[in-house]
């Protein structure tokens, strides 16, 4: 697969207006080394998708508004957001949005509301064909660092499970992208270990415990190859790396 311009998608971890503030602060400590390898380019799923004109200032002037920060992205209510974003701005980049138009949604049916796996697949695909639109329109070797949410990144299709009501696959726009573009990025997961649910920890602590004082010596967060990640770990076998952290809270 071609990987000309490399296109790193990286994420953070959120439950609706909860999130683990490190996954966020590990993003912002990522971007001088990810500016010094080439990147220019911050594309987030975070960005209001229906202010283009806003998010086109903010790229000239190289500065998020003081007030009504909202209308950049609703997680921008959240003080570690903008410190992100506007230390990429600091160092120069363009900030790209790619999220889904709502408003051209299929319309809403018994098979089709905002919650189905049917939307969300349509939500998918569209994040994905508005990335790669965009991306077409940048230099060849642009290098791009890919902002999303939670397993957007995902690379392979997720069938449902025996349990589930609904037996649609979850398509991921990681997979979306790779399957269009005919781009293999590289993927980062850093919500291996977040405590999204306290049944979900107590599956992760035993393991963690094994790279513990490995961590410990990185100062709690650490990143690996997916080679080097305890195979208990690995939740999703189509990532290429992982940060794996002490600190996992919900907040």
């Amino acid at each position: 697969m071609n990987r000309r311009g490399i296109r790193r998608p990286f994420h953070e971890a959120h439950d609706g207006y909860k999130r683990c503030i490190r996954t966020r602060r590990v993003g912002q400590q990522l971007l001088p080394a990810a500016h010094a390898a080439g990147a220019r380019y911050l594309a987030m799923e975070a960005l209001n998708a229906s202010v283009p004109e806003l998010i086109a200032q903010i790229n000239q002037t190289k500065q998020l508004p003081k007030q009504d920060l909202q209308q950049v992205g609703t997680y921008f209510i959240h003080p570690e957001m903008p410190i992100f974003v506007q230390t990429a701005l600091n160092l120069g980049w363009t900030l790209i949005s790619y999220e889904a138009d709502i408003l051209h949604r299929p319309e809403p049916s018994s098979h089709y509301d905002l919650l189905s796996l049917e939307t969300t697949n349509w939500r998918e695909e569209e994040q994905a064909r508005n990335l790669i639109a965009t991306i077409r329109n940048l230099p060849t070797e642009a290098k791009v660092l890919v902002w999303c949410g939670n397993h957007h990144h995902c690379k392979v299709v997720v069938p449902a499970t025996p349990s589930e009501k609904s037996q649609v696959p979850w398509i991921p726009m990681g997979y979306q992208f790779k399957r269009l573009s005919g781009i293999d990025p590289f993927v980062i997961d850093q919500d291996i270990t977040v405590r999204f649910s306290a049944m979900h920890y107590e599956q992760v602590q035993f393991y963690l415990d094994l790279v513990a004082d490995t961590l410990q010596t990185f100062g709690g967060t650490a990143g690996f190859l997916s080679e080097d990640v305890p195979e208990q770990l690995l939740s999703r076998d189509s990532n290429d790396a992982y940060v794996i952290s002490l600190d996992n809270e919900m907040e």
